[in-house]
């Protein structure tokens, strides 16, 4: 993505089956995160709480096979109610 495209400039670029769960998983998101930054970085939507990449907490990846993976990243993130699973990540880097 060059500097200046724009998230919307990238999904039209994405296969036609794609935008419209992507923008459903991007309302979902900004809803629920409404100051996270966004940004695109490896062909996927990431979201940070600050200007960093490197801060990202959660991702969404269309794929060429016409699907989109959904993901968070920032292990240390607070689940008291353990809302969430973890699962190895391939390779050994991490869970995820």
């Amino acid at each position: 993505m060059s500097s200046n495209q724009t998230v919307e400039d990238w999904l039209a670029n994405l296969h036609p089956d794609l935008p419209e769960i992507t923008k459903e998983l991007r309302a979902v998101v900004n809803k629920n995160m409404p100051d996270a930054h966004e940004f695109i970085y490896r062909d996927a939507i990431g979201y940070s709480v600050s200007d960093s990449r490197f801060n990202q907490l959660c991702y969404i990846a269309p794929q060429k096979k016409e699907y989109v993976n959904f993901g968070f990243l920032g292990a240390g993130l607070p689940d008291p109610k353990t809302h969430t699973r973890r699962t190895p990540s391939p390779a050994g880097r991490g869970d995820r």
